[in-house]
This record gives C-alpha cells, structure tokens and sequence, in this order.
C-alpha cells in the first residue's frame, strides 16, 4: 500500500492441562492451569511524494501462564518479524518489534526499501528469565509476479549487545500467493 492504517489484534484465554506421559514434563515441573495470550500489530503507511512510502510499523505478542515451556514461546527472527536473524531463531513469551522502512516505488506493486527493526524480548519460562533489545537493518526489494508477490531482503543484526558482524549477514525469501 502507499497509504493507509492497517491494525489487528487477538486475544484469548485456556486452560492447559498436562498428561503424564508428556516428555515437557520429565524436564520441568509444568503445572496445568490458565494460560492467557495476546498480539497486537499496526502498520501506517504514509506517501513521501509520488514514488515513496515511509511505513511504520509495530507487532507486539504476551503468553501468560503459571508455568510455561520453551514449546510454547512466541519465536521471533527472520523475513515477517526481526529482520538480521535466522527464522524464528528467538524464543519469547513476550516481545514488540518497530519497524521503520523507505520504500521507493518501481512499478505499481513493486518497490525497493530501506529498513530497520527494533525489538525488545523477554522469555520468562520456569528454567531461566532472559531479556534483550535486539535489531536488525538493511534493503530489500519485493515484485509482482503473475502469481504472487516475491520479496528478497539483505539484513544485518546485533544482540546482546554484540556488535554488527557483515560476515552474519542474513538474506531472506518470502513468496505471498494472490488469488
């Protein structure tokens, strides 16, 4: 898009029970009981003369529970998250990612970008509690096929305070179908 608000948001709520003969529960003592979930993500998109967009964009996702497990944890990292990092290469039971991103149009449903995403993390489970501001920046480019759209991006990230790396470059692929 070149304008518009786009935003979404779930929310939902279980009870989660245990078998004994779950392996989860050899390795931690996982209790039954309510677990909660919520996601939010909003994306605004705004024209910069007649040929580029700025887009906005914010994702945020919380699992609440007595107990978790590292199976149940949000992953995050990759093309439609945390850009920089390996797919889902990050476990959290809480996190928000800000994406700032140029798009410079190429065609009406083709354009090159300029990114950066900020993230923040926690993973709260029974075995450790870890926190981190991770991010990732760098360009892409997304075209129009007959089928589909097709994107390919080239992103550098940094954790833990570590700093940028060029030799762990990330490059990532994603295909949208259209019907």
């Amino acid at each position: 898009p070149r304008s518009g608000l786009q935003f979404l948001m779930t929310i939902s709520a279980g009870e989660k029970k245990f078998s004994t003969t779950d392996a989860e529960r050899q390795d931690v003592s996982a209790d039954d009981g309510q677990q909660y979930e919520g996601a939010a993500s909003a994306r605004l998109f705004n024209p910069i003369g007649k040929r580029s967009t700025l887009l906005l964009g914010v994702q945020a996702k919380t699992i609440s529970s007595k107990s978790l497990i590292s199976k149940e944890l949000h992953r995050i990292g990759g093309v439609k998250s945390l850009r920089g990092f390996d797919e889902q290469s990050i476990s959290a039971s809480s996190f928000g990612i800000g994406t700032l991103e140029y798009r410079f149009l190429i065609g009406s449903d083709s354009f090159i970008s300029a990114f950066y995403d900020q993230g923040i993390y926690e993973s709260n489970t029974e075995s450790e509690l870890l926190k981190d501001t991770p991010f990732g920046f760098g360009v892409g480019t997304s075209m129009a096929t007959k089928t589909g759209y097709f994107s390919i991006s080239y992103a550098l990230g940094s954790q833990f305070g570590n700093g940028i790396d060029l030799r762990t470059g990330k490059v990532h692929f994603g295909y949208s179908a259209a019907f």
